[in-house]
């Protein structure tokens, strides 16, 4: 009932097609900038670099950023996030066409890409939460964005490989056009997307403080954001990780491109059942410590794909069980968080989940270098290990699946 809701629901349907444009356009590149890196340096810890520009906004930035989210119009920050995003992907294609890319030229690329992505994300949550008014709703509305986003991925990374291997411009040149097109859908919102009232005067630090206690005082959001960020570091970290590897072990553009489309595959499929899973499974324990109990052993027999049709599938089956984490955890977090607060207590949970994420391409590389395919992959593993034992124990976890069983209880 929740998805055929969703369905009629005009301004949803507006968001969620802006973004899976916006989405395609960056996972095309996503594909072609460590591919071009490779190419115009030979260095896999240049890629890691241009990574590193890429997602360390994601720390630096969050809070600031949700302050001046909860003090502006969402709609005009994500038009605005879009127009400059649309401008510095252009740049490149120009630079290829005109042969005048240079590696720094990339850097700044990838970091001002970043930059926008951060307050627009904040936006665009904000937004979802006054689009879709029906809480109940809200793990569907998730569930359906994350499907975007794996099925983006799986049209996007190898038709990123196959465009960048007949003109390396193309891919970003679409991402260009996608970001006009995100553009045109937000302008294209019915709902209005205000700032939240205030009673008090602006003040950046303490807004700022104002969004990192209310975070910390609840545990909940406080231990999912741990959990989160340990995740987060091995998924990002294992992009990289496995361009490098098929990229050294000979595979073409194409073939390293199917193997990113497999796991958006799994990640597609996920997100199908992930509405399904949270019908019938009602400890949010079992779910939270269940998804890394099967990503850990996942991520380790990825030492024993030798082919980019094996260390595709295990790629998909790593990402397959995520779609449910994510709507689970934040759904949970949109309901708890007050609309005053959304955009400064969101990059709070954020700025924790995100912060080692920075670093997981560089991380990647830096161990295959140094300790090889094999050495990477297990600590990548290891980690996620870390991550099932500690979401099996946790107290806060436990408490909040005894509460929604509780509640489902009372319900029925």
């Amino acid at each position: 009932m929740s998805e055929r809701a969703l369905r009629h629901n005009r301004d949803f349907r507006l968001l969620w097609l802006g973004q899976a444009l916006s989405a395609l356009g960056s996972t095309m590149s996503s594909v072609a900038l460590p591919l071009l890196v490779l190419l115009i340096t030979e260095s896999p810890v240049k890629a890691g670099i241009v990574a590193l520009a890429g997602n360390l906004p994601f720390v630096l930035l969050q809070l600031p950023a949700g302050a001046y989210v909860d003090r502006l119009d969402r709609r005009a920050v994500m038009l605005t996030c879009d127009l400059g995003r649309a401008v510095a992907a252009g740049s490149v294609a120009v630079a290829l066409v005109l042969g005048e890319v240079r590696f720094a030229h990339l850097v700044v690329v990838a970091a001002v890409d970043a930059t926008l992505a951060v307050p627009f994300q904040l936006a665009e949550s904000a937004a979802l939460r006054r689009i879709v008014d029906d809480e109940r709703q809200l793990p569907t509305a998730i569930a359906l964005n994350q499907a975007r986003t794996y099925g983006t991925e799986l049209a996007g990374q190898p038709l990123g490989g196959l465009l960048f291997g007949i003109r390396n411009f193309l891919p970003f040149a679409a991402e260009a056009l996608a970001y006009v097109g995100s553009l045109l859908t937000v302008l294209a919102l019915r709902t209005p997307l205000p700032a939240p009232s205030r009673t008090e005067a602006p003040h950046l630090r303490r807004e700022m403080k104002e969004g990192l206690v209310w975070f910390w005082r609840n545990r909940f959001l406080r231990t999912t954001a741990l959990l989160v960020s340990a995740s987060d570091f091995v998924i990002n970290g294992l992009f990289l990780l496995l361009v490098v590897i098929a990229q050294r072990r000979g595979m073409s553009e194409v073939e390293i491109g199917l193997v990113l489309a497999l796991g958006g595959a799994g990640g597609v499929l996920g997100s199908v059942v992930a509405p399904l899973v949270q019908k019938r499974v009602t400890s949010l324990r079992l779910i939270v410590a269940g998804v890394a109990w099967i990503g850990a052993p996942a991520v380790a027999a990825l030492v024993l794909a030798t082919d980019f049709v094996s260390m595709g599938l295990l790629l998909g089956l790593t990402l397959s069980v995520w779609p449910v984490w994510n709507a689970v955890i934040m759904a949970r977090w949109l309901v708890l968080i007050p609309d005053e607060l959304m955009g400064r207590v969101q990059s709070a949970a954020v700025l924790v989940a995100g912060a080692p994420v920075p670093l997981a391409g560089l991380t990647g590389a830096f161990l295959y270098e140094n300790v090889g395919a094999t050495g990477a992959l297990l600590v990548f593993a290891s980690i996620m290990l870390i991550v099932a034992v500690f979401a099996t124990v946790n107290r806060s976890v436990r408490a909040a699946s005894a509460q929604d069983q509780l509640v489902t209880h009372h319900n029925t």
